[in-house]
């Protein structure tokens, strides 16, 4: 894991926070994924050092929810949709 995550994953939540959202596990995904694809094309490596694959209709990786789970700085909250699926938003102090 980069030493780089952490506080990139706190900032993004934060952000998203102050702009009164609710940030959701998988716009975490696709946010991390397409700032390391951004990365990526200007210095040949990622910023995350996440092991990305192609999962149903996107980027995923399992190592995400394991670090979700230990940040210090952010809460997970769990919901249930509309559609009955449970899902997660973040919050960060």
């Amino acid at each position: 894991m980069s030493q780089n995550l952490v506080p990139l994953i706190t900032y993004i939540v934060s952000k998203i926070r102050d702009m009164d959202g609710s940030p959701t596990k998988t716009q975490l995904v696709k946010l991390l994924y397409l700032l390391d694809l951004e990365y990526y094309k200007r210095y040949r490596r990622t910023l995350t050092q996440l092991n990305w694959i192609y999962y149903h209709y996107g980027p995923y990786t399992a190592e995400l929810e394991t670090i979700l789970k230990k940040l210090p700085d952010v809460d997970e909250s769990e919901f249930t949709s509309s559609k009955g699926r449970k899902g997660y938003t973040y919050s960060s102090q």
